[in-house]
């Protein structure tokens, strides 16, 4: 054990015994410390140590520490007995006029009393002023309708309306008969069934049997064919998607149609069919009327 550790233990037992023998007359213990062998020397002062001794001292009582932390609440103690009745103390002077309480509630209807006499006839009072005209009553009932009145004389006639829009295509088409005289595409507002055709036009485009959906089923057409030279075999050819099919020769699914014969009295008739396919058909029912 080093000296200083010998000497703080050799504090502490003495410090008890101090304790427990007499209350301390100093603050402080001194003592001298052999350097040699750590022998301990209670004095009163450390300038009596001598030669190979060190002195030494230390609080008896050391600072005080803070204050610790509040120790939870103890148990409820029983009930105290009852004190004995003080005696009555002598009366206080009269205090002053408080303000005046809010307004009581009012009161209940006191009963009916009895009816008085009838007392003498009063004069007529003066005629009172118009009053305010009362709110308008309801509807009344709706009465019975009454006879049947004259007729008018007509009214005069009015301004001719605004003309209407075209009506639609349909498969009733007119009789008339329209000149063909060169190569021609017949568009599909075209509402004519019968065409002639001169020694001039060899090509014809026919309208739409079905315009993207806009079905003509049921649209015929007839072309004739005046001129007698033998020379003019009319070709008919479709637009967008439609076809050609002969019904007299069996003529697959074409693109174009060329009529045969010798040109004069000739013929050619096309009915307009969707239902054979997806495609428009125009279907060549005869080389004659």
């Amino acid at each position: 054990m080093s000296s200083l550790k010998y000497v703080g233990v050799l504090a502490f037992t003495l410090l008890a015994g101090t304790a427990a023998l007499a209350a301390p007359v100093s603050t402080n213990i001194s003592a001298c410390v052999n350097s040699t062998t750590g022998a301990v020397r209670i004095v009163a002062s450390t300038s009596l140590c001598v030669a190979g001794e060190i002195g030494t001292s230390w609080a008896v009582t050391g600072a005080v520490g803070p204050t610790g932390p509040q120790g939870p609440a103890g148990p409820a103690g029983p009930q105290g007995a009852t004190g004995l009745q003080g005696a009555t103390g002598a009366t206080g002077a009269q205090g002053p006029i408080g303000n005046t309480g809010p307004q009581g509630a009012t009161g209940a209807t006191g009963a009916q009393g009895p009816i008085g006499n009838t007392g003498p006839q009063g004069a007529t009072g003066a005629t009172g002023a118009q009053g305010p005209i009362g709110n308008t009553g309801p509807q009344g009932a709706t009465g019975a309708t009454g006879a049947q009145g004259l007729m008018g004389n007509p009214g005069a006639e009015g301004p001719t309306g605004p003309q209407g829009p075209a009506g639609p295509l349909t498969n009733v088409f007119p009789t008339q008969t329209t000149m063909i005289n060169g190569t021609t595409t017949i568009p599909d507002s075209d509402t004519n069934s019968y065409y002639v055709i001169d020694n001039s036009a060899l090509s014809i485009t026919m309208p739409h049997c079905n315009n993207n959906g806009t079905k003509y089923d049921g649209k015929k057409l007839v072309f004739m064919v005046y001129n007698g030279n033998g020379n003019n075999v009319p070709t008919f050819s479709r637009q967008g998607t439609d076809e050609f099919y002969d019904i007299l020769y069996a003529t697959p699914f074409t693109t174009t149609w060329s009529g045969g014969g010798n040109g004069a009295g000739w013929s050619y008739a096309f009915i307009c069919t969707n239902s054979l396919s997806g495609n428009g058909i125009w279907i060549a029912v005869t080389d004659e009327l």
